[in-house]
């Protein structure tokens, strides 16, 4: 039976708690407050069926920091909620241009929330086996969906825009991670830190000028990106000079929309790892393309 996890924040805390009781004997229910590493944290290393933003005396300020995590939602596949006094609810709505999914106004009917979050349970579902049956005709095979343990945190800065974390065996294998989401840097380096010398480039920019003068055995792209997305990186990376061209590379990539899922498969990566990372998974993509 699956889990459905619902992460809940915001300022009206009677709210969530009147929420997280009624729910709990059915969801998953966490709290986080409105620090936004905090959310982030959350958002990043666990997928939510749901995020619940509890209004009460917010600002504009505070409505701009939500829309900040919009592609976040979109990329785990989180449907965004939120819930307060109608007003407020709706001036949300008019400032962020309608990002949220569903607006629960008080007094709010918990069955209906129940039965939205439910619906957009199926509808990612539906979305993600829709990916994996595109994957399966290219002859790449899916990987399922999973919790990610909580990443280590060891690591040292490189050049701008770069991180490594230094070895003493000069013979180990080396691995780019090419992402803007530090949250996602850390935990892979979390993973396979241990077996692998490790390096990571902000953006695309930053992995062309790490990559004109160091080798890897391994690229790990993020799919969406700002400037440059996964796939612009994915062919200016083949047109470079030398050995970079041929060496193998691995979309990591939450996303679920046809149009793009057709443009990744187009480009007959070695391999795609779906986001949350699971560790025991990317682990053993790893090792059958590079041992």
């Amino acid at each position: 039976m699956d889990t459905h996890r619902i992460l809940l924040a915001g300022r009206n805390t009677a709210l969530i708690d009147h929420i997280f009781i009624q729910m709990d004997d059915e969801f998953e229910c966490m709290t986080t407050s409105m620090r936004p590493e905090d959310i982030l944290n959350h958002i990043n290393v666990t997928r939510y069926d749901a995020f619940i933003y509890c209004i009460q005396k917010d600002d504009r300020k505070d409505y701009q920091m939500m829309m900040g995590y919009k592609d976040n939602f979109i990329r785990k596949g989180t449907a965004f909620m939120i819930a307060g006094y109608k007003d407020e609810c709706e001036a949300f709505q008019s400032v962020t241009g309608r990002m949220a999914a569903y607006s629960y106004s008080i007094p709010l009917s918990i069955s209906d929330v129940k039965k939205d979050i439910m619906a957009a349970y199926e509808k990612h579902r539906a979305a993600v086996a829709a990916f994996e049956a595109q994957m399966s005709k290219v002859g790449i095979a899916p990987e399922p969906v999973t919790v990610s343990e909580s990443p280590s945190e060891q690591s040292v800065t490189d050049t701008p825009g770069t991180e490594h974390i230094p070895t003493s065996d000069p013979g180990r294998k080396k691995i780019l991670v090419i992402d803007d989401d530090p949250m996602v840097l850390k935990l892979i380096k979390g993973h396979l830190g241990d077996e692998y010398d490790m390096a990571s480039a902000i953006s695309g920019k930053v992995a062309y000028k790490f990559l004109s003068n160091k080798s890897v055995d391994l690229i790990l792209l993020d799919y969406e990106m700002p400037e440059e997305n996964g796939p612009m990186v994915y062919e200016n990376i083949r047109k470079m000079e030398g050995e970079i061209r041929n060496v193998p590379i691995v979309f990591l990539t939450g996303i679920t929309d046809r149009e793009k899922l057709v443009k990744a498969l187009s480009l007959r990566p070695n391999g795609y790892l779906p986001k949350p990372v699971n560790g025991p998974k990317l682990a053993s993509m790893v090792r059958k393309l590079i041992g």
